[in-house]
């Protein structure tokens, strides 16, 4: 017998359809009802069993339309395989596979003889398997709904007790990935209580101590909760029991679980007492200040340089003294960079964010991240106090800093006057900038003298040098061509330099024309 069809219902001419079907490979039974599939323990039921002598009242059982009808009647067609054809289509299978994974069939497990007992050995052993998982997650499951039975009756205070609650004092921390798990009842945890009774505790609070093991660094403390000391009691007794039946499910002896010295928690982190660190509370509260600030002073450039702000035509009459020049490119790069970056404080998603089911964090202007920008020295060490990390990868402008793209390597601005390339901005916006990227060169904007020249003397020096050049070699070999140039260039190279190399010597003995070797190597 490999599959049962069913028919539900009063008619033929109406009902639903149901089908009980056998894997074969591990003899497990399915029941197909539309979209749902369950699994049948003990298979196909069947609506009529032979007459026994006695029942269990050692009463003679009811004979006729009076009889008791156990299992279902509601099955209609019986679907049966040969066993030569299904050890065939077996024997196939396992040479196809075998022949995949390279198995060399030594045993004689394929012979039309042993095919069908080889896969019968299997699929007990597969449907024992089988069978201990699903008795795993029904223990499981259990223990979940539990669970949640005592967090509805024990945790969810009473609207009259949560002003009592929350202001109470000596809170306890735990971290918040544990409470999630906790909460959610989506899983029974079994890898914490594995690793529970391999090595104590669960609720581990010490990895998360601060570099001087006096507390937790603010940071960290802001990524975990505070509960008030009834209901982290009774955070400790739900565990402390789910913990208790998960060893008995696991099959552990009484006198072990009674001889194991249970520890919930490795240190308790209390509210006023040992949570935060001092010293890593100062520096935190710097380095967050300094951090605002920066943001501050990022957010009064962005609007400084906003589309007909401080845009100073260098058409007018005169051009305010102290007038500064930075790179249109740029100021386009920082704007796209700053709006991003409002989006992150405000905790909007990106256009480009795929991963909606993502949790997102609102952690305000500590979570805001402004290491791609070179902040000076006072951001050389981020929030924890490491080193600052390499932005090489992750500059937003890619190595440009305002002024970077508009000088030259005499750190003069040749550009300054073509109106395309250059933003002309007062002394006051400029300052914040420096404040900002303090390598940025200062470009004061001034007329050229002469507008042939432009702002750069030596960059104008060494293009006419570069355009003169083909024309002074033309003069140069003229020069050489008249009689006896070569002729006084020997003998002035002669007279500074009376010893030749060796290989200079041997050059000119054997060359047939030593007079332009030594002109050349002089």
């Amino acid at each position: 017998l490999c599959a049962v069809q069913n028919h539900l219902g009063t008619s033929a001419h109406g009902g639903h359809y149901v089908a009980d079907v056998m894997d074969w490979t591990t003899g497990v039974w399915y029941e197909f009802n539309d979209e749902d599939v369950t699994i049948l323990e003990g298979g196909p039921t069947s609506s009529f069993e032979p007459l026994k002598p006695k029942d269990d009242d050692d009463k003679p059982q009811q004979q006729g339309k009076n009889r008791k009808i156990n299992g279902s009647q509601d099955a209609y067609n019986l679907f049966y395989v040969e066993e030569s054809y299904l050890s065939e289509i077996c024997k196939g299978e396992l040479q196809h596979f075998m022949e995949i994974e390279g198995i060399k069939d030594d045993s004689g497990a394929l012979d039309d003889s042993n095919v069908l007992e080889s896969v019968k050995v299997q699929r007990r052993e597969r449907y024992h398997i089988e069978l201990e998982n699903q008795t795993k997650n029904k223990l499981k499951d259990s223990r979940i709904r539990h669970r949640q039975e005592q967090i509805i009756e024990k945790m969810f205070l009473p609207t009259s007790q949560l002003a009592m609650v929350a202001n109470a004092n000596n809170h306890v921390w735990v971290d918040s990935h544990f409470l999630r798990r906790f909460f959610s009842c989506e899983d029974g945890m079994d890898d914490l209580f594995r690793i529970t009774h391999e090595s104590p505790p669960i609720l581990r609070s010490q990895s998360f101590l601060c570099e001087h093991s006096r507390g937790l660094h603010p940071r960290v403390a802001r990524t975990g909760k505070l509960l008030p000391p009834n209901v982290y009691n009774e955070l400790e007794t739900i565990v402390q029991e789910e913990y208790l039946t998960f060893l008995q499910d696991e099959g552990h002896g009484a006198a072990m679980i009674s001889a194991l010295k249970l520890v919930l928690s490795d240190i308790k982190l209390v509210e006023g007492c040992n949570l935060t660190c001092q010293e890593c509370g100062l520096r935190y509260q710097q380095e967050a200040r300094t951090k605002y600030d920066q943001f501050n002073t990022l957010l009064s450039i962005y609007d400084d340089l906003a589309v007909g702000e401080n845009d100073i035509d260098r058409g007018a009459d005169r051009v305010p003294p102290d007038t500064h020049v930075i790179s249109r490119t740029w100021v386009t790069s920082f704007r796209k960079y700053i709006e991003k970056k409002v989006n992150e404080l405000k905790n909007t998603p990106s256009k480009n964010a795929t991963d909606e089911s993502k949790p997102t964090t609102c952690g305000g202007i500590d979570n805001l991240d402004l290491s791609e920008l070179d902040l000076g020295e006072a951001n050389k060490k981020n929030i924890d106090g490491g080193e600052k990390k390499s932005t090489e990868s992750t500059d937003p402008f890619k190595g440009e800093d305002p002024t970077s793209k508009i000088s030259c390597i005499h750190e003069r601005c040749p550009l300054m006057n073509i109106r395309k390339s250059v933003r002309l901005i007062p002394c006051g916006v400029w300052q914040k900038i420096k404040k900002v990227f303090p390598k940025a060169l200062p470009h004061r904007f001034e007329y050229p003298l002469d507008y042939a020249v432009g702002n750069c003397v030596k960059c104008h020096e060494e293009k006419e040098r570069e355009r003169l050049f083909p024309q002074k070699l033309i003069c140069w070999k003229d020069e050489i061509a008249r009689p006896g140039v070569l002729n006084y260039v020997l003998k002035r190279g002669d007279q500074a330099n009376q010893m030749y190399p060796v290989e200079v010597e041997i050059a000119l003995q054997q060359s047939a024309c030593p007079l332009a070797l030594r002109v050349l190597h002089h």
